[in-house]
């Protein structure tokens, strides 16, 4: 009996502390599903903060939810501060193979100088024309800019995440020497950091392009009358190879350490090659800047991409002779992939691409040349819908260009033809605008207008990347007719001609509007206004 009275006692103990236990553990749940709500202002002061050891931000497993409260505007901080991922905002991961070979990207996702217009911003616009210098002295104007960007690039995440594109090209403001060490040694990091607090929110890379020049290094640099747009005031008009390399280098030292886990690629330079980059005529001068770039950012960031500043089109010979020479001297040794543009056609389609393949055919011939394998970034691109406004009377009279409309529809076709020739000539990725109102042959260009609505060509590009992405060989058949494999499947892009005898039977064809249906090879029609990919 006594043994009987010890058993059921030593199981009555075990069952209470069963119990505490149970009652303890449902606590601890109930406390972290808490703790992954908002916080809200403590209505008592705070107790003592216990230290905690650091986590690396790349390790830490994302929120389950995210603040409702915007994220605070950045503040002046030190070079030394590490780039942290912002409150709730979870840090992105590295580019998987796709997204690292997505065909497209954005460019001017989070534009720094959307944030001037309007009429609430005139005086600060007023003050960036003096220059950065002049707009970075008035601090109630720098303020208003950092609060302006922040409401419009609240409304850009989401159609960055609609685009469905994994890169996002800044040119202007943030990644410039002057911004960001605007006095030697004294840095400022406010501009730089909004955009790669949203870049995070948005999920995507940055490609980033350094502006090489402070005001301070280029006291001797005189502004040129004609290079007044306002990218360059960022800059204060003053342009030119840096004269204290050192003090160079540090600045891009410090950039790349503190953006890395957000820069996917580093562009020198912007148009170097014209008469507004600094390096005009002098392919030497640029090439000593883009090594010494090049094996600064590679000795912090090995992964990192480097390319030169976007080649301008063929105005006269004088492009083709300083990339000629460039290419003669070594400067392919020093990029990743070959930058250039490609804008010859906001002012209107042309009837036949021969000049947008001469461009592709000139700069893969350079490279073959050195005995390189270097792929093309174009990284502007597009022409528009619509019927733009003339632009303001040129300042030196003559008459006012006239540009004809062009429907959504034709647009589109327009970036499938052009798109299917540049990846078949070499091209690895191709960037639209993103946003831009209907009015304008430049913005026209853009994925989405004013009131956030997509152009119909968004569809179509997208439905090109799905089909086409991770191609590893293209065939031309005949004009207008191409033949892609990724993978195990064939893909045809075809607006010319009739169809190849190699298609045949029932095969999936997708259209203008990304519409894809099973249809039988028969059936297929297609043309330069309607043409379409065919996976058999």
């Amino acid at each position: 009996m006594k043994s009987r009275v010890k058993k059921f006692n030593a199981l009555l103990q075990l069952l209470i502390v069963s119990i505490l236990l149970l009652s303890l553990i449902s606590g601890c749940g109930q406390g972290a599903q808490t703790s992954s709500q908002p916080s809200q202002p403590p209505s008592s002061p705070p107790q003592q903060e216990i230290a905690l050891p650091s986590v690396d931000p790349a390790e830490s497993t994302p929120p389950t939810s995210t603040p409702s409260a915007p994220e605070p505007t950045p503040s002046l901080t030190p070079p030394s501060t590490p780039a942290l991922p912002s409150s709730g905002t979870p840090p992105i991961p590295p580019l998987s193979t796709a997204e690292k070979f997505s065909l497209f990207a954005i460019t001017l996702a989070y534009n720094i100088n959307d944030g001037l217009m309007g009429p609430e911003m005139s005086h600060a616009l007023n003050d960036l024309r003096s220059g950065w210098s002049i707009l970075r002295s008035n601090t109630k104007a720098v303020q208003e800019l950092l609060s302006s960007l922040q409401r419009i690039f609240d409304s850009r995440v989401e159609l960055v995440k609609g685009a469905r594109f994994s890169l996002d090209r800044e040119i202007a403001g943030y990644f410039t020497w002057n911004v960001i060490e605007p006095e030697k040694g004294s840095y400022d990091w406010r501009l730089t950091d909004l955009v790669a607090q949203y870049a995070r929110k948005s999920q995507i890379k940055i490609s980033a392009v350094i502006q090489p020049f402070a005001s301070w290094d280029q006291k001797s640099a005189i502004p040129s009358p004609s290079c007044r747009a306002l990218d360059f005031a960022w800059y204060d008009y003053k342009a030119g190879p840096p004269n204290d390399w050192s003090a160079y280098q540090k600045f891009l030292e410090a950039t790349v350490e503190r953006y890395k886990d957000v820069v996917f690629a580093w562009e020198i330079g912007n148009e170097y090659d014209g008469q507004c980059g600094g390096f005009q005529d002098n392919p030497e001068g640029y090439l000593q800047l883009l090594k010494t770039s090049y094996e600064t950012i590679k000795r912090i960031d090995p992964e990192a991409m480097v390319l030169n500043g976007g080649a301008l089109e063929f105005s006269d010979s004088s492009i083709r002779n300083f990339w000629t020479k460039f290419f003669q001297l070594g400067g392919g040794n020093y990029l990743d992939a070959f930058n250039l543009h490609y804008n010859m056609e906001r002012n209107g389609a042309k009837s036949d691409p021969s000049t947008f393949l001469e461009l592709l055919n000139f700069y893969n011939t350079l490279i073959k040349n050195q005995g390189l394998a270097k792929p093309l970034w174009i990284t502007e691109f597009g022409t528009y819908s619509g019927t733009p406004s003339p632009p303001p009377l040129p300042s030196g009279g003559g008459p006012l260009p006239t540009f004809p409309s062009q429907s959504q529809e034709f647009q589109a076709a327009w970036y499938f033809r052009y798109s299917i020739l540049a990846f078949a000539n070499n091209a690895e990725k191709i960037f639209i605008d993103l946003i831009g109102s209907d009015d304008n042959n430049v913005t026209g260009a853009a994925m989405y207008n004013l009131q956030n609505q997509s152009r119909l060509f968004l569809k179509t590009l997208q439905a090109i990347s799905v089909k086409l992405q991770g191609f590893s060989k293209v065939e031309r058949i005949a004009d207008g007719q191409y033949r892609f494999t990724v993978g195990e499947r064939v893909i045809y892009a075809l607006w010319e001609g009739s169809l190849p005898p190699s298609i045949g039977g029932q095969v999936k064809v997708t259209n203008l509007k990304g519409e894809e249906k099973l249809t039988d090879a028969q059936a297929i029609r297609f043309s330069a206004q309607d043409p379409v990919l065919v996976e058999i």
